[in-house]
């Protein structure tokens, strides 16, 4: 009796931090989603489905999601294979694998806005790394604006992105790595199987905990993404880079809308929910 009572008293801080932090803004994101309010006056009036039916209408809305969408179907499938080919090329490197990790993760802990001036520095139209290297190629006069075209702009950030987390996918391939034998690419190499084979016949399948995990945060990460594109072109140009989270900001602390805020919160949550689900159904059914 006393080991059961231990148990429940010990799970109490971290169930009352679940609670203040996951569930209670949720539900007050819902509650408030039904309000008209500013987030700093007493009173705030009811006004039901009308913060979604305005958020529906809205056409930066519907181009929020247009835009959430193309970075969840290009952002997660990009990452993580890019993080599972380099991964793979790094534990094949007889030495400074130590290095080449620390090299690739270097980008996880280096602060967005040092990294944010690094890109602007390669995007920069007249002097940019980017640019110049495409002028040597032969097209004398390229002058891309990357992060002012509405054309580009969003491709820039999620590179920008990429390049950022794909060090982390890394380090749990790498991980995952470590527990596969040499014995099964020696007996792949016995049966005639060349490195490709190996590749898909051995080292997928047996990192398929790794992949489901890794694109999941990605998944999850490109739904809400957020600081990236905040830091380098608020939205812009045109909204052309406005997603979700962004939106959501400008509502609550821009035009003081917590109620529309709130609504489009909703809206992602239900987003992530969605995704999610369907996500970890499908992975679930395949492992059946």
């Amino acid at each position: 009796m006393f080991s059961k009572i231990s148990y429940v008293f010990y799970t109490v801080p971290a169930l009352i931090f679940y609670v203040l932090f996951l569930v209670y803004p949720i539900v007050s994101a819902f509650n408030y989603s039904f309000y008209k309010w500013d987030g700093v006056s007493a009173e705030s009036t009811f006004v039901g489905l009308l913060n979604y039916r305005y958020i529906f209408e809205d056409k930066v809305f519907l181009q929020t999601i247009k835009n959430t969408l193309v970075c969840v179907l290009i952002g997660p499938i990009t990452q993580t294979f890019l993080a599972l080919v380099l991964a793979v090329l790094i534990s094949k490197a007889l030495k400074g694998k130590a290095l080449y990790r620390a090299i690739f993760y270097m980008p996880v802990i280096l602060p967005l806005v040092a990294a944010s001036i690094v890109w602007f520095s390669i995007y920069n139209p007249t002097f940019g790394v980017l640019n110049n290297f495409v002028r040597l190629l032969g097209f004398q006069d390229f002058n891309q604006v990357w992060l002012g075209d509405p054309k580009t702009a969003l491709l820039a950030v999620l590179v920008i992105s990429i390049w950022r987390w794909t060090g982390f996918n890394i380090v749990i391939f790498m991980a995952g790595l470590q527990d596969i034998s040499n014995e099964y690419y020696e007996a792949a190499q016995i049966d005639g199987a060349n490195q490709w084979k190996s590749f898909w016949k051995i080292t997928v399948p047996l990192l398929a905990p790794s992949i489901v995990i890794n694109f999941a945060l990605n998944l999850i990460g490109y739904l809400k993404l957020f600081d990236v594109i905040y830091v380098t072109t608020q939205g812009g140009p045109a909204n052309s880079t406005e997603v979700l989270s962004t939106y959501i900001y400008k509502q609550a602390f821009q035009y003081n809308d917590v109620g529309m805020a709130s609504a489009a919160s909703v809206i992602l949550f239900l987003l992530i929910a969605v995704f999610s689900g369907v996500y970890l159904f499908l992975i679930s059914r395949k492992s059946d």
